[in-house]
């Protein structure tokens, strides 16, 4: 069981490393540099984000299987399920519709304001919310396991 609540704690800490690297840096960061237009930011974040999204699928499924090794144990497959309801909506509703839209941005399309990227955003913290919750249970799993045994001297 410790090898398992370790290699949780590890993918779920990979996991948020990404998260905060690029959503919640790279994105936007790179709309300040100077020469990067709207279309050119459009463009990269496009392929950011659709490599994220693989790399998350790849996470989550590392911390299915784990879970599936652990037996479900520690609390934690709930929150496993939760990610899963959180990257399944990204990956098959928002970030087609963000794609979308940068598409047409891109094109030279004006577009009415969207609050599609504040839906993406909420989520993104409702994801990093959950893996913090979810490598804090692993964390506890793991110390449990070696926690020392108290002796009674009575």
């Amino acid at each position: 069981m410790e090898k398992s609540s370790r290699f949780r704690f590890v993918i779920s800490i990979l996991w948020i490393g990404f998260l905060l690297a690029i959503s919640f840096m790279e994105a936007p960061l790179k709309f300040q540099a100077e020469l990067v237009t709207l279309p050119i930011g459009l463009s990269v974040g496009r392929v950011i984000f659709a490599a994220l999204n693989k790399i998350e699928w790849v996470l989550l499924l590392l911390l299915i299987i784990s879970e599936i090794f652990n037996r479900f144990q520690n609390r934690t497959p709930g929150w496993c399920l939760v990610l899963l309801a959180i990257v399944c909506f990204q990956s098959f509703w928002l970030l087609p519709a963000l794609d979308a839209r940068a598409a047409l941005i891109m094109d030279g399309s004006l577009l009415p304001p969207s609050n599609i990227h504040f839906y993406y955003l909420a989520f993104e913290v409702a994801k990093l919310a959950t893996l913090i919750l979810y490598t804090r249970l692993a964390l506890k799993s793991f110390a449990t396991f070696y926690s020392p045994m108290k002796v009674s001297t009575a």
